[in-house]
């Protein structure tokens, strides 16, 4: 035993509900496999392949057939996987689709990130409040990490480009934070300080050179 010293006292026990027995799954009459057409293959292999070749593709057809009986049809995007009656995609394509759907979600928000919720659904009707949250949440913190990275190379050569593009970063993260436009965001204006994190502070104060003079 791990811990020697640690006896069981007792053993307490509740009776709980029982869960309802899941629906016996309906068996599918499968059709033959053995009796399958198939066209055959003009392709030069050994007899023991081409028979298992042939055996699969007997099989193929079989199971089918079976699932076309049973309301099954092709994907209507791929065509190569059967779906369930009532369904239109499967799986491969629905992730496609989510996948191609936040991709443009992400798209937008990056390159107008003080998009609002109303107005992102305007052009993706399919994009939700949490997704809007979470993409601009994301390239926040991949703005901040542009920042610590840029600020770190301060004592480079160029460190004047270096700011320049610092002050842009820290631009982009008070656009996403804020929802303001870039037109409404001026550095060289006294921001609020509830927008402005610890860490761009220090920079600004340390470079900048506008009518404010400490942050």
């Amino acid at each position: 035993s791990y811990f020697p010293d640690v006896k069981i006292r007792g053993i307490h026990a509740y009776l709980g509900e029982t869960f309802k027995p899941l629906p016996a799954v309906k068996k599918i009459n499968w059709p033959n496999w053995e009796l399958q057409e198939c066209k055959p293959l003009h392709v030069d292999l050994n007899s023991e392949l081409l028979q298992l070749i042939e055996t699969c593709r007997k099989k193929i057809q079989a199971r089918k057939k079976g699932l076309f009986q049973e309301g099954y049809a092709p994907c209507s995007e791929c065509g190569a996987i059967l779906v369930s009656a009532g369904e239109s995609f499967c799986s491969v394509c629905l992730y496609r689709h989510e996948r191609d759907r936040l991709s443009r979600i992400r798209t937008f928000l990056d390159e107008t990130p003080w998009l609002s919720f109303s107005e992102l659904q305007n052009l993706v009707p399919e994009a939700s409040k949490i997704e809007w949250d979470l993409i601009r949440g994301e390239l926040l913190s991949d703005t901040r990490n542009r920042i610590r990275i840029l600020n770190d190379s301060f004592n480079e050569p160029g460190t004047e480009e270096i700011f320049s593009e610092i002050r842009k970063e820290i631009i982009r993260a008070l656009i996403i934070k804020t929802g303001l436009s870039p037109d409404k965001i001026d550095l060289n204006e006294c921001m609020p300080l509830e927008f402005l994190e610890p860490e761009w502070v220090k920079i600004l104060n340390r470079f900048r050179e506008d009518k404010c003079s400490s942050v």
